[in-house]
């Protein structure tokens, strides 16, 4: 339902639940990551740094294919 507000952002679950089909059915309905209780500060850290960096580039390759559609466009005119 998180994606239907925003569609870029990434979400990691975390749960003490330890079972691989959990994890599918998490990363199958949209999030990015997964991860079990309990997990280290630094797994969250990385893993938080990598959502992020994923949704910036998710943005930017959306942003540069509006500019190549736009360019199109225009040059279509």
């Amino acid at each position: 339902m998180i994606k239907q507000v925003d569609e870029d952002i990434q979400v990691v679950m975390v749960s003490g639940l330890h079972d691989l089909d959990t994890v599918r059915r998490c990363v199958h309905d949209g999030a990015y990551d997964y991860l079990a209780k309990p997990f280290e500060l630094d797994d969250l850290r990385n893993t938080a740094h990598r959502a992020l960096e994923r949704r910036r580039l998710v943005r930017q390759n959306r942003e540069y294919q509006e500019h190549l559609e736009t360019m199109v466009e225009v040059r279509t005119e």
